[in-house]
């Protein structure tokens, strides 16, 4: 899932920052030279008498307070936090994908059974209602209730494999990517 990839790159800027404070937590030394001026005798005027001398510098600066000790921290302690999250993340995702499957398995059970009993006995009880009424064994009044009892199964099948096909959109939510799945081996003319 997308959101694994943003785990990663988040801790992989707060390394970097690590890696920034503790190349910053060295001194810059600064080391200069150049030309200075210095005036020979105490009354001469401008431009008379001057001597220069060369001149070089050294600079180390001492960082006693300042070590980046404190980004360092606040980089560690925002890994670990990422981390922590990448474990609570993953233990969501495992619920979710054990639940959706969970329901798949519920929802395929269900499905299957109409395919294979509800709806082939409803058709059967369908067409013997049919033949009796054109036979008089029965009235039009038992014989539409029949077929009511088949459009009642149409129905609920419908509705069972709205449920099925809901299963897998969640399953496929859970994991983050569409699953491949043969509906050709269905048979869903029921």
């Amino acid at each position: 899932r997308i959101e694994y990839s943003q785990f990663n790159a988040d801790i992989k800027v707060e390394n970097s920052k690590i890696k920034l404070a503790n190349s910053s937590k060295w001194p810059d030394v600064v080391i200069g030279g150049g030309l200075s001026t210095v005036a020979a005798t105490r009354n001469s005027f401008i431009g008379e008498d001057f001597s220069y001398a060369p001149e070089a510098y050294f600079q180390i600066p001492i960082p006693i307070f300042n070590r980046q000790q404190g980004p360092r921290a606040t980089s560690q302690a925002t890994i670990k936090l990422l981390e922590a999250q990448t474990v609570a993340f993953t233990n969501q995702v495992e619920q979710e994908v054990s639940l959706a499957y969970s329901n798949f398995e519920g929802a395929d059970k269900q499905l299957h059974l109409f395919l294979d009993e509800v709806l082939p006995e409803q058709k059967e009880i369908l067409s013997l209602s049919q033949r009796s009424y054109e036979l008089g064994f029965i009235d039009l009044t038992a014989a539409i209730t029949a077929q009511q009892s088949a459009l009642l199964s149409q129905i609920n099948y419908c509705q069972v494999l709205t449920s099925y096909f809901q299963t897998i959109i969640d399953i496929e939510r859970a994991i983050g990517k569409p699953i491949s799945f043969n509906f050709s081996q269905m048979q869903l003319d029921g």
